[in-house]
């Protein structure tokens, strides 16, 4: 869970990082596809930081009301499965503003 949710804030930092040294190094080149694919992989990081968010604090909350039965709950698979439906929550709804947005005329 933990590396969910540094995997989502590293693509966060790189997005920003690659985005503002396009910015300096190009200012005049700058199209609505570039800003929009960056909006979109700073939406897509957004929603899976906070989604492993949610996670985390749904582990800790298993952890702590139902300690005996946490081992049983709260398998491997179980992990991998909700880490899997988070991300794909999140790229579905970067997807989603992607295809609503009107920036391509």
């Amino acid at each position: 869970l933990i590396m969910s949710l540094a995997s989502a804030d590293t693509v966060m930092g790189l997005a920003l990082f690659i985005n503002t040294t396009y910015s300096f190094l190009f200012p005049q080149q700058i199209k609505a596809t570039v800003t929009m694919a960056f909006f979109c992989t700073m939406q897509l990081a957004t929603f899976s930081s906070h989604f492993s968010l949610v996670l985390i604090a749904l582990d800790r909350l298993v952890s702590i009301f139902l300690p005996l039965r946490y081992k049983l709950i709260v398998t491997s698979r179980v992990k991998y499965c909700a880490i899997c439906i988070a991300w794909l929550c999140a790229l579905g709804l970067a997807i989603q503003i992607f295809l609503s947005s009107n920036s391509f005329d």
